[in-house]
């Protein structure tokens, strides 16, 4: 013989569905009568974003389902189950940190871009002021200097024959 299913196998299971769906009446019957007196008293229903949430964390189950199935999952049934209701607020927490992960993660893999660009930059800015210092170099040396005046036909500037000295003044104090 073939079973139904959902049907208890034995009269104190039979009794123990009876009193979980009496007891699940009872609180939804009062939770809706409390909805009721919060709209006579304030004449509307709170349509804030807590208050839906709330109320959607406060339904209970539309069935007493102890298995999930893909069928439950891809036609989204499983977000009416209480203990999907009830776990609400934590998987909003959840999605939220790790929107805030990915974000924080795609940013600094930016930066790390940037800075290697940065470097690179950096490098190629050394490499031609060293070029540029060198080059400075060998045009300041005295040869170079002197071989640029002898080019250049309007200069009167000559290297000295005689070596330099110091020119010495004698003050009141040092006689």
């Amino acid at each position: 013989m073939r079973k139904r299913k959902n049907t208890p196998d034995t009269a104190e299971e039979q009794e123990e569905q009876e009193i979980l769906s009496m007891q699940n009446e009872t609180t939804s019957e009062e939770s809706q009568e409390e909805e009721e007196a919060n709209e006579a008293v304030t004449g509307h229903r709170d349509q804030s974003l807590p208050a839906k949430v709330e109320r959607f964390t406060q339904r209970e189950s539309l069935g007493n389902k102890s298995k999930i199935s893909l069928k439950d999952i891809l036609g989204g049934e499983i977000l009416t189950r209480s203990t999907f209701r009830k776990q609400f607020g934590l998987i909003a927490v959840c999605v939220f940190y790790v929107i805030l992960y990915i974000t924080n993660r795609y940013q600094a893999q930016q930066e790390l871009i940037e800075i290697e660009e940065l470097k690179i930059e950096l490098q190629k800015q050394k490499y031609y002021s060293l070029t540029r210092s060198g080059e400075f170099t060998i045009r300041s040396r005295q040869s170079q200097v002197e071989k640029m005046l002898k080019q250049t036909p309007d200069s009167m500037l000559v290297t000295p024959k005689e070596p330099p000295f110091i020119i010495r003044i004698n003050t009141e104090e040092e006689e």
